[in-house]
């Protein structure tokens, strides 16, 4: 068989999707995503700034906007896709400015039809990897 004979083979796809940074992973998320925090959908956000008692202000994803915004909530105002103060469960990661985090609303909060970004936990800290083998964004242990 020469060169020209032998078959051809069709690279593996990818099992992951690594992205630059944490804002392009965000802004896939909102393109590519359900968004909706009802039955107690897990959401991708992006922490805009740290808050008092371990608590963060989010954006969550959105794909009627893709924008992460800069300042405080105060310059911000309020907005349906942000969480003012999002607190955090114990084993998450020390937080920063420009993390992907994870985030949920409580059964309790959509029992009572409170879907809302501002009623919402972080559960997990996230990598700007999205693992294509289970269907989901990889969590951040290093801190």
């Amino acid at each position: 068989m020469s060169w020209f004979q032998k078959k051809k083979t069709v690279p593996p796809a990818p099992n992951l999707l690594v992205f630059k940074n944490s804002v392009c992973a965000f802004e896939y998320a909102c393109l590519n995503f359900d968004t909706s925090l009802e039955n107690e959908n897990l959401v991708l956000g992006y922490v805009l700034e740290m808050t008092n008692n371990n608590g963060a202000l989010v954006k969550l994803s959105n794909p009627d906007d893709l924008t992460i915004p800069s300042g405080s909530i105060q310059e911000i105002g309020y907005n349906i896709n942000i969480s003012p103060n999002a607190p955090s469960l114990n084993h998450v990661p020390q937080l920063s400015k420009g993390d992907l985090v994870m985030c949920k609303a409580p059964a309790e909060m959509a029992v009572m039809g409170k879907n809302r970004a501002w009623d919402v936990i972080i559960i997990d800290k996230m990598k700007p990897v999205f693992d294509m083998t289970v269907d989901g964004w990889v969590i951040d242990r290093e801190g």
